[in-house]
């Protein structure tokens, strides 16, 4: 049963960004995002893994609490825009640290960092009301960001999930090294944004909620992924599930949500530490200031 005491708990809102400090921000951060690849890779046993955020500034705070106590890593699984109420505030303070915590944040690519989503849900709107420049350089941004990341030779981190290439076959990582980061995805790209889990022991079925060129995967293409590829988790974001998180295949693969902006969700982020995953209630941390460091973008007054 949902804990109706999260609605009511304090949220702690953005101060004041200033739009041309933000934009100078953006284009700092776009040289270093251009040179990552398209499917990243990292080695550490200390790693929060932080779900859909749709603009909620205060899970995204306590998010960064948590990484900061508790882990050497952050991995953001895209969605970081759209629906909620700091989209731009939110996507700020990520590639913030990103630029200031080099390494040590990721920003991977969700199917609403591209212009045909974000102009429909939310983001287009918003970033325009501040500059129109702003909101360029913001897509320019999301087209270099990373698709998925490879963690430790074990685990697939994606924001939707693993993709059709053949047949009933998934997409070997083979395939996915040689993808082109564009605007546009193509098609083994966008569904790695957009494809979803289906709990039953199948491979793909068409996935007409979604849309064309998407698909639902099930257990028999989640065990021949990590297979063929010598994994043994999939961890991924896309969907919203009431309690933060949820487990299927046997824990061989996990969701996250971390938003609690507009479906009112207890969002939860993992914690993936010496081989265990680990949900965690973002609730359970007030946040600290985080972004103290962030003065020199707000906005003058």
């Amino acid at each position: 049963m949902m804990n109706e005491g999260v609605i009511e708990m304090k949220k702690y809102k953005p101060p004041a960004f200033s739009p041309e400090k933000v934009n100078t921000l953006f284009l700092d951060v776009l040289p270093i995002i251009k040179e990552e690849p398209p499917i990243k890779e990292l080695e550490s046993e200390n790693v929060l893994v932080v779900g859909d955020i749709h603009g909620d500034f205060d899970s995204l705070l306590r998010s960064l609490t948590i990484w900061k106590k508790e882990a050497e890593h952050v991995i953001f699984l895209g969605d970081i825009v759209d629906r909620g109420s700091h989209q731009v505030e939110a996507l700020t303070t990520i590639l913030y640290m990103v630029k200031k915590h080099q390494g040590r944040v990721h920003l991977l690519r969700g199917n609403h960092e591209t212009e045909q989503v974000c102009k429909r849900y939310g983001f287009m709107d918003e970033a325009m009301r501040l500059s129109k420049t702003l909101y360029r350089n913001a897509l320019k941004l999301f087209a270099q960001l990373p698709y998925a990341m490879v963690l430790n030779q074990r685990l697939f981190l994606v924001h939707g999930g693993i993709a059709k290439k053949e047949g009933k076959h998934p997409a070997k990582l083979t395939d996915l090294y040689k993808l082109q980061k564009t605007p546009h995805p193509e098609q083994l790209a966008l569904q790695l944004l957009w494809n979803d889990p289906l709990d039953r022991n199948s491979w793909f079925e068409p996935n007409y909620f979604r849309g064309q060129g998407t698909f639902f995967y099930g257990k028999a293409a989640v065990e021949a992924f990590l297979s063929e590829n010598g994994l043994s988790t999939i961890v991924r974001a896309h969907e919203v599930k009431k309690d933060g998180y949820e487990q299927m295949f046997e824990g061989k693969l996990w969701t996250i949500f971390s938003s609690n902006d507009y479906y009112q969700v207890m969002p939860h982020v993992l914690h993936l530490k010496d081989g265990d995953i680990i949900p965690v209630n973002v609730y359970d941390y007030e946040p600290i200031n985080s972004i103290a460091g962030m003065v020199d973008l707000f906005r003058e007054v």
